[in-house]
């Protein structure tokens, strides 16, 4: 009997817990601009097909004519981001700006939006991704 109810108890721990399937996209571009050039990687990771969380990272390195726009650009990225319940963070640094961004399941949608993204499976934000010029795995 007590075998019985351990092996029930474990059968129902792995269907609660172990039946999400759980994926990663991560897709990369760099894009060279007047000015400007942009190197950024966003990872979207996914349970059972749906949107979990996103991390986008990137820096944006100024050309010497272009450098004094730095900190304008970087008021952008902070108004685009900052304080709309993602984990933001940007700095200047020589150059460049290097920013991170984290979304969770309470912010993925606000994120999604500013992002432009409307189909949320991972093959068709792969699709989407690779037409903005992403290379995505």
């Amino acid at each position: 009997m007590k075998k019985k109810f351990i092996l029930v108890i474990l059968l129902t721990l792995f269907i609660v817990t172990g039946c999400d399937k759980k994926e990663k996209l991560s897709c990369k571009t760099s894009v060279t601009d007047t000015g400007s050039s942009n190197n950024l990687n966003i990872t979207f990771n996914f349970v059972n097909d749906k949107i979990s969380s996103v991390y986008e990272e990137g820096t944006i390195t100024f050309d010497e004519t272009y450098v004094k726009y730095i900190n304008s650009y970087k008021e952008s990225l902070d108004e685009t981001y900052k304080n709309k319940g993602f984990d933001y963070s940007a700095t200047i640094s020589n150059n460049n700006i290097n920013f991170k961004l984290v979304s969770d399941s309470k912010s993925n949608s606000k994120l999604l939006k500013i992002l432009n993204i409307k189909e949320k499976t991972k093959e068709k934000v792969k699709k989407t991704m690779e037409e903005r010029g992403y290379s995505c795995k």
